[in-house]
């Protein structure tokens, strides 16, 4: 959030996928964290309405349209 917070404040525009490997790259070096790109990745490639399918160790992705969640149902 911070990192979105700070983008928009400077009126820079980065790609989610830039952002994920940002947001890694702070929580490892700055913060001492061990963490990977699963939880950046499902907040910022998740789409409503879709089931996703993620590999992490490749960053590859897939989208399954979700039957249970019509897009127009904000629920």
């Amino acid at each position: 959030a911070y990192l979105l917070a700070l983008e928009n404040v400077n009126d820079l525009v980065l790609s989610p996928v830039d952002n994920i490997q940002l947001d890694k790259s702070i929580e490892n070096r700055y913060l001492g964290l061990e963490n990977g790109i699963l939880d950046p990745s499902a907040i910022l490639l998740s789409r409503y309405g879709y089931l996703t399918f993620m590999d992490c160790k490749v960053t590859l992705r897939f989208y399954f349209f979700s039957k249970f969640i019509t897009p127009s149902d904000p629920n």
